[in-house]
């Protein structure tokens, strides 16, 4: 238990052990300056003037029968919120989530889950509120019930499907005004499913003008990609990843598939290929324009390639092929002390 008594009011209160329950006179039970909470396994009374000022809260799970019903009102507690974060919830705490109208104030939005049958994103539905600028969510199972909601009006998306631990996909969706949505899911399949979730919301998308892909997600989303009736520039990010040796090396097979892309996407302006995270080799630059030969591009003359030293490349920085050309944007070699 974590005894408050000694407590003193300060713009900031952090704690990351034991179970805490606040009292109503938390802080001398008076309106004060508190600005940040930032608690674990937390529980909180019927009122609290002293909870009114924060604008910042982070609750971290697990919840149990004590704390989770008192979540029921935080909103009430916290009418001045501009920044919420939930984490760790299981399924069972959904029930006890808030039900009551999000405060206007509100403009970020965190949840996250590991547990592996909670689709986190019903709970942004309930909560979700016009005014909220920033959404991240995080989740332990697959492509999301309300993805729909997530990207709608997005004007810039970002896709990833990467190999660590996991198998994690993501996506980010930037609307006007700097508006953001972003969703982190593992699944045990592979990027198909994430691709026809997608592919099952594009009348969300008819804004997307602008698409940063991971290659290893090429495969699955150039339908996707062909779907975006405005899109106009594309950026491929390439990394290495693990064979079955578990040898890690970059798959330029993947960018094979940037040739099914001009007869579908009529309005494309540019494509950057931005290999990151290796030091790509001579042979890899030649692997690479392998791969970049087969594309017929009916809307653009130039590829720009990112990620290659000035040596790996020399003499062939600028290559002309059949019917566009492709520009290495260089970098210096790194010395050999770096």
């Amino acid at each position: 238990m974590c005894d408050i008594s000694q407590v003193t009011e300060e713009a900031h209160f952090r704690v990351v052990k034991d179970h805490l329950r606040i009292g109503k006179d938390f802080l001398g039970g008076q309106v004060g300056r508190l600005k940040t909470l930032d608690l674990c396994g937390v529980s909180f009374p019927s009122a609290c003037p002293a909870l009114s000022t924060v604008t910042t809260l982070c609750l971290n799970g697990p919840f149990n029968a004590e704390s989770a019903p008192t979540l029921r009102h935080l909103f009430r507690l916290f009418p001045t919120l501009r920044s919420l974060s939930l984490c760790n919830l299981r399924l069972w705490d959904s029930q006890f989530l808030p039900e009551e109208p999000v405060p206007n104030s509100l403009r970020r939005l965190v949840l996250d889950s590991d547990h592996t049958s909670y689709d986190v994103s019903e709970q942004y539905a309930r909560l979700h509120s016009q005014n909220l600028s920033d959404v991240e969510i995080r989740q332990f199972t697959g492509p999301p019930q309300h993805i729909a909601q997530l990207v709608s009006g997005a004007t810039e998306l970002t896709i990833r499907h990467e190999y660590s631990i996991w198998e994690w996909n993501s996506i980010i969706a930037v609307g006007p005004e700097g508006l953001r949505r972003a969703l982190d899911f593992h699944d045990a399949d592979d990027a198909r499913r994430f691709a026809e979730t997608v592919l099952g919301v594009r009348t969300a998308l008819s804004d997307v003008r602008s698409v940063d892909i991971s290659a290893t997600a090429l495969p699955d989303f150039v339908p996707v990609l062909g779907a975006l009736p405005k899109l106009a520039h594309l950026t491929v990010n390439v990394k290495p990843q693990a064979n079955v040796e578990d040898v890690w090396e970059v798959r330029w097979d993947n960018l094979s598939f940037l040739a099914r892309l001009p007869p579908l996407c009529t309005e494309l302006q540019s494509i950057v290929i931005d290999v990151v995270c290796c030091a790509p080799s001579a042979l890899d630059a030649r692997a690479l324009l392998l791969q970049l030969e087969a594309i017929q591009p009916a809307t653009l003359s130039e590829i720009t390639v990112r990620g290659f030293s000035s040596d790996t490349v020399l003499g062939m920085e600028i290559l002309q092929l059949e019917t566009f050309r492709v520009a290495f944007e260089v970098h210096a070699p790194e010395s050999v002390g770096d």
